[in-house]
């Protein structure tokens, strides 16, 4: 017996898509979400509108829609590949951004493995019971709702109404319209606007934005969620963030293992190939965590080599050493300056 899916194993199976596509473009997930480039990364997957099948087989429209018995899409199924024929004919199906719902719905066939499970080449009404045919197109049309109008990005980009939705997304009327109103009880709950509260919203947040910003200094962050002190200010003044618009502050120029390229103090640029201090002015030439100065004194077992900005451990929030001995100066410093340069005198 085939067992149906629930919303919470069909978002997983959503986000299994999108990290795929995203390894495969090393690109963030943006919207509108790029649903048939999405569907044809997999090595397995063909898109194909009907314009050109019908060309191909030299088929007029109605002889199209009679072989697909459908005048959305539907997806081809035969040894382990599987062809989606999209209408891209009907300037209705077009203009109105249907057909990407349409490829987005049957991917979802696709990715919940509908096809294997229910032994068929292809979801026809006919070939299935009537309580089978329902249950699969309603799992089929959640996997298109959360991979293409997923509500945390929606949220955290100031969607507010069923147009803002149809906009961003590039779906249809009727489904944003669907869609708006399961988002405002969504958007009602705060719990559901922290990323951390979820698999699924926290998983959206890091493809979609992966930023922390500082409501302090306005340092920004990309992929650091774990940190619990900006590094640039030692504030606890973190939150997530869509924005990438940030303040540039000075910083120490470092390899990717955080060894600085040349010394901080003399610039020296024969560095020890071991060893942690200059040979020519003997200044420690890796910039650590000085310990938790405000609590017991012990030592911050994550704050050893922190990046080239930190002038405080992101871990406990003390001071680090390229702070203490002034090789970068304090935040409020140059925050200060920035903020100067902005003033014109008219």
């Amino acid at each position: 017996m085939n067992k149906f899916l629930s919303k919470s194993e069909i978002k997983e199976i959503v986000i299994d898509t999108l990290k795929h596509f995203q390894e495969k473009t090393n690109n963030k997930i943006q919207f509108p979400v790029p649903i048939k480039a999405i569907a044809k990364s997999y090595s397995n997957i063909r898109v194909i509108p009907f314009s050109k099948q019908m060309e191909m087989q030299n088929l007029t429209y109605m002889e199209m829609t009679k072989q697909c018995k459908t005048e959305d899409a539907y997806t081809d199924y035969k040894n382990n590949m599987y062809i989606i024929y999209y209408n891209d004919v009907l300037s209705s199906k077009v203009s109105s951004k249907r057909y990407r719902w349409n490829i987005a719905h049957e991917l979802g066939h696709i990715q919940l493995c509908h096809h294997i499970k229910f032994e068929q080449t292809k979801l026809f009404r006919n070939e299935l019971s009537a309580g089978e045919y329902k249950t699969l197109e309603r799992e089929a049309d959640w996997f298109a709702s959360y991979i293409l109008a997923p509500y945390l990005p929606l949220y955290f980009i100031g969607a507010n109404s069923k147009e803002d939705i149809e906009r961003i997304c590039k779906i249809s009327s009727d489904a944003s319209g669907h869609r708006f109103d399961d988002y405002i009880k969504w958007k009602n709950n705060p719990s559901n606007t922290d990323p951390k509260n979820s698999y699924y919203e926290y998983a959206l947040w890091q493809m979609f934005f992966g930023v922390v910003r500082c409501d302090n200094c306005k340092s920004i962050y990309f992929g650091e969620e774990n940190y619990v002190f900006c590094k640039v200010c030692g504030k606890k003044t973190l939150f997530f963030s869509w924005r990438e618009n940030k303040m540039i502050y000075s910083k120490i120029e470092q390899d990717t293992d955080n060894k600085p390229i040349r010394c901080p103090k003399c610039q020296n640029e024969q560095l020890p190939s071991e060893g942690e201090f200059c040979q020519i002015c003997g200044i420690c030439i890796y910039n650590d965590c000085l310990g938790d100065q405000n609590g017991y004194g012990n030592p911050c077992e994550h704050g050893m080599h922190l990046s080239g900005e930190a002038r405080y451990c992101p871990y406990c929030g003390s001071e680090t050493t390229y702070l203490q001995s002034r090789l970068l100066k304090p935040y409020n410093e140059e925050l200060n300056a920035a903020d100067e340069d902005d003033d014109y005198p008219f």
